[in-house]
């Protein structure tokens, strides 16, 4: 049976931004949560349309699949957390591979190429908590 991996993603500054968080709930948590549906949408768009999700084909039989990145969805659970999930019951194997088949970590590509991008939106939330702060 197939296992459900989480890959997480680590954010440069995230210790100053908890002790901001400490400092003002209010503020700082408004600015995290901003933060993070945007990176989770920067996320599930490159997933979307970047081209790294496999897409099976029988051209044949004029078939284009795209179950797998069409179940793609986000969801937000609570004020600070958001998840990726894939909603088909396959998943695990494209991602992770079988004896037959090589591994395509679809994931964490997207996460390498947009680490950046998610990196920038943490800095600006950094920036308007400390903004906000010294108001």
């Amino acid at each position: 049976m197939a296992t459900v991996e989480k890959i997480g993603v680590k954010i440069k500054g995230l210790n100053e931004l908890q002790a901001q968080l400490k400092k003002s709930p209010i503020i700082a948590g408004k600015h995290l949560s901003i933060a993070i549906r945007t990176s989770s949408l920067i996320l599930l768009r490159h997933l979307k349309i970047g081209g790294i999700v496999p897409v099976a084909t029988i051209a044949s039989a004029g078939y284009k699949g795209g179950l797998l990145k069409r179940s793609i969805r986000t969801s937000y659970q609570g004020h600070l957390k958001a998840s990726i999930a894939t909603h088909t019951n396959y998943a695990i194997y494209v991602h992770e591979g079988t004896k037959y088949m090589k591994s395509r970590p679809f994931f964490e590509i997207a996460i390498k190429d947009k680490l950046r991008f998610i990196q920038k939106e943490f800095d600006l939330a950094g920036s308007r908590i400390v903004k906000e702060l010294a108001r």
